[in-house]
């Protein structure tokens, strides 16, 4: 098992690239990934993830439209993955 839990914010750099992550993350061996989605107000979050978050806002990314991708990805559906 690889320990490693990487940090993938939907939408940036941008959805067209979140399949290709996707299958590099799987072809590196991880078994998990945190997807997040952008929201407009995350406080939660770190400034790199807030910095995340408003440049994939900035380029009109929602929460909706980021499914569409993590759900195209053949990487993801032939998995164990699935969203929480």
């Amino acid at each position: 098992m690889n320990p490693l839990l990487p940090f993938l914010m939907a939408g940036d750099p941008s959805l067209d690239a979140l399949p290709h992550l996707l299958s590099e993350a799987k072809a590196l061996g991880l078994e998990a990934i945190e997807l997040g989605l952008p929201h407009s107000d995350p406080i939660a979050d770190g400034p790199v993830l807030q910095a995340a978050a408003h440049r994939a806002i900035a380029r009109g990314r929602r929460p909706s439209k980021c499914w569409r991708p993590w759900r195209a990805s053949a990487t993801v559906r032939t998995s164990s993955c699935s969203p929480t």
